[in-house]
């Protein structure tokens, strides 16, 4: 397959958020059982005190199990409909321009979608970084194909020459 390393790259971006999203629930697992019995976790009888029954562990716990759960499952579930709509959905041809605004510790992608340069329905989506150099694509206007989520009706995958973009889950695509 032509974008394999753009598919490959998807899947370890969302297997590193499930991994982060796994110790979050593992640290709320262990919050909880410092609740309700310390010892379980290796705490010495002396200090079991000073943890059991003690209700913010018991809030932190479920706090972080609640979001370890819930991304564990929307970072698996977001790659696989990425992908299902990259293999089953029939692109429409758009102009791209690609912006990049610079942070302190990151950069931030985002596509410029439109038909042609003189309609007005444009739409503005946040990308996750891609695997290759998009800065040669900066601020240029290119043709690409663009693949839109059949339920949300939001562009998804953005197909150009040099690879995948893939937009960012939830509400990452709005309309200019």
């Amino acid at each position: 397959m032509i974008h394999t390393r753009d598919i490959l790259a998807l899947r370890r971006y969302m297997l590193i958020g499930q991994l982060i999203s796994i110790l979050v629930l593992l640290f709320g697992i262990l919050s909880v059982c410092l609740f309700i019995n310390p010892s379980l976790i290796g705490i010495v009888s002396k200090q079991t005190n000073s943890y059991r029954d003690e209700s913010i562990w018991l809030i932190v716990g479920i706090v972080f199990i609640l979001f370890g759960v819930f991304f564990v499952v929307v970072f698996g579930k977001w790659s696989r409909r990425l992908l299902w709509i990259f293999q089953n959905i029939r692109p429409v041809q758009m102009n791209l321009s690609i912006k990049i605004r610079k942070g302190m510790d990151s950069n931030d992608y985002y596509a410029i979608l439109s038909v042609d340069s003189t309609t007005e329905k444009n739409w503005r989506v946040s990308l996750y970084s891609p695997s290759w150099n998009a800065r040669e694509l900066q601020d240029q206007i290119i043709s690409s194909k663009v693949y839109f989520d059949p339920k949300s009706q939001c562009p998804a995958v953005i197909e150009t020459t040099q690879g995948l973009l893939w937009a960012m889950a939830g509400r990452s695509a709005i309309r200019i």
